[in-house]
């Protein structure tokens, strides 16, 4: 076996010798005497210059940190006797952490087959991340010579590329389905330092994104959309990282305190947008979005910060605020909207922000039965309150807060109605502050629109339509149908997928109201591979609507069934 199979162990100046000798010790005793390269070069260069010279029908690429168990050299060259169309095989393996101690292992997430091609692999790793560990991979040499690693383009996913490289120019691999070596996973390896908040996967894509270009034909037209968002995911891990930091050395820290969840649609939205605006300079000021958990929404309590979607938050019980102000020193605190808690949290000072009139009702209503603003007991209580017996509570609260305020810098109100009632009831300046209203992302002014009936399906054509929208920006997309399951991975918004701003989905339509969702189209697409009798054609021509269709079963169109191009230029056509 030695005389087919050379092996190759990179090393550096700083490798650790200890785990190194326990690398070459699993490899010694498997008969192999492997070639140990000390050289401060990157990895890909010295194995690039070890494939162009090596003098075996195969080539290991072994890792100076990893254990090769009894049988890995027997199998993996057995596989590669058997099977001379494989250009590469691989094998799962054991983890372990530094210490040596197992924490997982990578296993084959599908049934084994003989070999495995391009298209097979890329959608496997599609739907479930990345499966080939770079250390099993034995390679048949006078297939992989002359392949380069595509470092520059996908930096630590480079093994990851030239498995496509492999793939889409020399032929097949294999994968034993079997754990043959141990690999280490270190905090302080390539791969470790390029995890930001767990999120690996960007390298990953990147060297995806790569072998889309190698074999497009090869590659499923929802590759785009998981692509741009695995870019966003890792966008907002480095911004969370960039808060932590702040938040570590930080000289100044505002709590923006706020009953409700920054996702709320009213005073959560401003206040969520007025602690991204704070974050967003390069001061050292950090502001943490306070949360009380006890209003029951459902970001769960912890004893540190979570980050949501770009926010530093802390959910905390108002029981708990005192500690939470002793423990950060806040320079300044800010109170928003806070009338629901216990207001005994106002004697650490700060600013107070009113939001509404919820000064007046225990039970945060707002008007009386004679529809005016709430402000008293019996007959001027709020509409929603009548017949209990909250007045004592809110009156009881009312005072509380009056008290408290006198400890506050500064009180704002939301509007000049607002101001006049609360600064009466106070006997204080209550200034108006204007809010600015939050940036909604930007999206082009569409031409026309174009619907879309249906299920969604690639028996109805909706994935042609979808790749065809791409060459649109122009025109916007109504899919009238629900999600599904396997593009839910993909939505930037409940009802748009990323990479696609012209394309949204409307959810399921009842028929009846066909002729009123009709009159808002300027045109409508039936793509469909198959359909028996085309319905839905038929009744939007009958509403005078342009229809697109393909020629297909009983559709009457005259696009064909499953070409993107095709429909693309009908549609070109229209517009």
């Amino acid at each position: 076996m030695k005389d087919k199979i050379t092996v190759h162990v990179a090393c550096w100046s700083k490798t650790n010798r200890e785990w190194l000798d326990m690398t070459l010790q699993s490899i010694r005793k498997q008969g192999i005497e492997p070639i140990v390269d000390f050289d401060e070069r990157r990895t890909s260069v010295r194995w690039y210059e070890m494939i162009q010279k090596c003098d075996t029908p195969y080539l290991h690429l072994a890792h100076h940190d990893d254990v090769y168990l009894p049988g890995f050299y027997k199998e993996t060259t057995e596989y590669l006797d058997a099977h001379p169309e494989a250009a590469a095989v691989f094998t799962m393996d054991y983890i372990v952490n530094e210490n040596f101690k197992r924490i997982g292992g990578t296993r084959l997430p599908f049934p084994p087959q003989d070999t495995y091609d391009f298209k097979f692999i890329f959608e496997s790793m599609l739907m479930y991340g990345n499966f080939l560990r770079c250390p099993s991979v034995v390679m048949r040499v006078e297939k992989c010579r002359g392949l380069q690693y595509a470092s520059e383009e996908c930096d630590t996913a480079e093994d990851t590329a030239m498995w496509y490289q492999i793939l889409a120019k020399r032929g097949p691999i294999g994968i034993i389905d079997k754990p043959l070596f141990i690999y280490r996973q270190s905090p302080g390896s390539d791969t470790q330092k390029n995890v930001v908040n767990g999120i690996a996967w960007f390298d990953h894509s990147n060297a995806m994104n790569y072998a889309a270009k190698l074999k497009p034909d090869a590659v499923p037209w929802r590759w785009a959309l998981i692509r741009d968002k695995a870019i966003k995911q890792r966008e907002d891990a480095i911004e969370e990282n960039r808060l932590r930091e702040v938040l570590g050395s930080a000289s100044r820290v505002r709590f923006i305190v706020v009953h409700e969840p920054p996702d709320n649609a009213g005073t959560g939205i401003l206040c969520a947008d007025r602690c991204r605006r704070s974050n967003a300079g390069n001061d050292d000021e950090i502001s943490i979005y306070v949360f009380p958990i006890e209003d029951g929404y459902s970001i769960p309590e912890r004893s540190g910060i979570k980050f949501y979607k770009g926010i530093p938050i802390i959910a905390i019980h108002a029981a708990k605020f005192g500690e939470l102000v002793s423990r950060y020193s806040p320079s300044s605190i800010e109170y928003h909207h806070l009338l629901r808690w216990d207001v005994s949290i106002l004697k650490h000072g700060g600013l107070l922000f009113l939001h509404d009139s919820y000064l007046w009702c225990s039970t945060w209503h707002q008007v009386t039965t004679r529809g005016v603003p709430c402000t008293g007991p019996e007959e001027m209580r709020c509409c929603e309150c009548v017949g209990r017996t909250k007045w004592e509570e809110t009156e009881t609260r009312r005072k509380a807060v009056k008290e408290a305020v006198n400890s506050l810098t500064e009180v704002y109100a939301n509007s000049q109605w607002l101001a006049d009632e609360a600064s009466t009831y106070f006997s204080c300046k209550v200034k108006v502050y204007d809010w600015p209203v939050p940036e909604l992302p930007s999206h082009p002014t569409y031409r026309s629109v174009c619907g879309y009936f249906g299920y969604f399906s690639p028996v109805k054509g909706t994935d042609v339509l979808l790749q065809a929208a791409r060459q649109f920006p122009e025109v916007q997309f109504l899919l009238y149908c629900d999600v599904p399951d396997d593009l839910k991975q993909s939505l930037e918004t409940p009802r748009r997928l990323f990479g696609l701003p012209n394309v949204l989905f409307m959810g399921r339509y009842d028929r009846n109201d066909l002729p009123f969702l009709a009159a808002r189209m300027d045109f409508a697409v039936v793509p469909s591979r198959r359909e028996s009798w085309g319905l839905v054609a038929r009744e939007l021509r009958q509403q005078g609507l342009t229809v697109i269709a393909t020629k297909t079963g009983g559709l009457d169109g005259d696009v064909k069934p499953g070409d993107v191009e095709a429909l693309a230029e009908a549609i070109r056509r229209v517009v």
